[in-house]
């Protein structure tokens, strides 16, 4: 005799499935709406965030507080082929040997050096009499020693000191040399030439002397204290405001920008983007309201 299913339980059976299906339905769309409109918010922020900077042009310029004028101390003349002089756009360290000078004087002034000389040369030999009449030797210096060999030892140095000094003003060049590592920007010198006292001689531009110069018409453009700039390769560089200001000739905001990685390699007249921030009708209003 086949067996039959009591009607009941499938029918409570039924019911039970229903009632999990009717219970899981609205929580999946609720779960699918609830992305959706968190996927619509961030495309919105996205293209909000992109939509309030704006790619400005920009270029490497000279950081003119970074500029080192160096000028002659005298008159003189440049010696011809004693040390090359640096061209315009060359790197130079601390302390290199830029040029020499050799020193020009009127007839009355060499007369005068020469005067000098000759007494600190009688006094140097009178030094070195008494010196050797009294068996004093010259590399001994104690102060132990009595008061007189003490005395003529000092004056035969100080002597010696000046014979150097006149000796090197009336015929040892003037060395000319980088105060600071940099780039010559600009040449003025060239060999054999006459110089006046206080003539510019070279125009160096420290390492660290490059900045980054955003020209912009926009009223609505801020220049924050930090900003990014992408360079002609798409790579980002971070940036800290050095200063603004706006040129009256061409109507235009000037923000200047110094990288903040010290060893970011920039080259003058280079061509970058600045991203500056818009302000909107909303921060605007905010910032009225302050």
């Amino acid at each position: 005799m086949p067996r039959r299913f009591a009607p009941v339980a499938v029918i409570r059976h039924a019911a039970l499935t229903l009632l999990l299906y009717a219970a899981l339905l609205p929580a999946s769309r609720a779960d699918d709406g609830s992305h959706a409109h968190a996927h619509a918010a961030s495309t919105t922020a996205g293209s909000a965030d992109e939509s309030v900077l704006q790619a400005v042009p920009a270029q490497v310029v000279l950081d003119p507080r970074r500029t080192v004028l160096l000028t002659a101390r005298q008159a003189g003349q440049l010696e011809t082929g004693a040390v090359p002089l640096p061209q315009a756009g060359q790197t130079v360290v601390a302390g290199q040997v830029l040029a020499r000078l050799r020193p020009l004087m009127s007839q009355p002034e060499r007369r005068t050096v020469e005067g000098e000389l000759a007494t600190a040369k009688r006094d140097v030999a009178m030094g070195y009499l008494q010196i050797d009449r009294y068996g004093i030797k010259e590399q001994e210096f104690d102060v132990k020693l009595p008061t007189p060999t003490l005395q003529i030892l000092t004056d035969y140095r100080a002597a010696q000191g000046r014979e150097q000094q006149l000796a090197a003003t009336l015929d040892s060049p003037l060395t000319i040399v980088a105060p600071r590592a940099g780039t010559v920007v600009r040449v003025a010198a060239s060999s054999g030439r006459v110089i006046e006292p206080g003539e510019t001689l070279f125009e160096l531009q420290a390492s660290d002397g490059l900045a980054i110069e955003a020209r912009y018409a926009d009223e609505h453009l801020d220049a924050p204290d930090a900003a990014i700039a992408i360079d002609g390769h798409g790579q980002r560089l971070a940036l800290r405001r050095i200063a603004t200001g706006f040129d009256p000739a061409d109507r235009r905001h000037r923000a200047l920008y110094a990288a903040v990685d010290p060893h970011v390699n920039l080259q003058p007249n280079q061509r970058l983007r600045v991203l500056l921030p818009r302000r909107t009708p909303t921060s605007t209003a905010a910032a009225a309201t302050r």
